[in-house]
């Protein structure tokens, strides 16, 4: 049932392959080259081979997550996840960044990250507030990551608040998550991606 939705997914957003319509160069390259990279990287097949039971939407989320950590190369990455198998994946994408979680977060007394690569889920309980505290300390470099935006009607109205906040700049709707870039000095936009 699950591959059976996923194939509905894709087909409804057939028009948003590989970057079609996007005008921005910088735009275009991160979701040519990160985004819906297919070239199988360095890591895939160790860390594959490590963690077997992971299942296919998990290593589709890991894999986007490591891509994104080797594109931005943060300083620190934050994780609200549970399943341990985005830890190998973060690390393998940038081993020299600082990878802390919730609670790590929670009581963070920094005021600013550069650069850091945040991955959030709306469905977190505690989400209104990693969402402030992230918000509060992400620096233009910075990326977020939204797990779960289509999971409910309040998902979806959660990200249609975090895409119209003037702190947010670029945006990227990939379905299973969202992307949110936090450099104002890029044309605000949002696009729909066929992840």
């Amino acid at each position: 049932m699950q591959s059976l939705r996923s194939f509905f997914v894709w087909l409804m957003r057939i028009h948003c392959c590989r970057g079609f319509g996007i005008q921005s160069p910088s735009d275009y390259a991160f979701v040519r080259y990160v985004v819906n990279e297919h070239y199988p990287y360095y890591s895939y097949s160790d860390l594959k081979a490590l963690m077997p039971h992971v299942d296919w939407k998990t290593r589709k989320l890991c894999c986007l997550y490591f891509r994104i950590a080797n594109f931005l190369q943060p300083d620190v990455i934050f994780g609200s996840f549970c399943a341990q198998a985005y830890y190998g994946y973060l690390h393998a994408g940038c081993n020299k960044a600082l990878i802390i979680g919730r609670m790590e977060m929670q009581t963070m007394s920094v005021d600013h990250i550069v650069k850091g690569l945040f991955v959030i889920s709306v469905s977190d309980a505690d989400f209104t507030s990693l969402l402030a505290k992230v918000i509060g300390v992400a620096g233009e470099s910075s990326i977020m990551v939204v797990e779960d935006i289509y999971a409910d009607k309040e998902a979806k109205a959660r990200w249609r608040e975090i895409k119209a906040d003037e702190r947010v700049g670029v945006t990227f709707d990939l379905y299973y998550a969202g992307i949110v870039f936090f450099d104002l000095k890029r044309y605000k936009q949002s696009y729909k991606i066929n992840f």
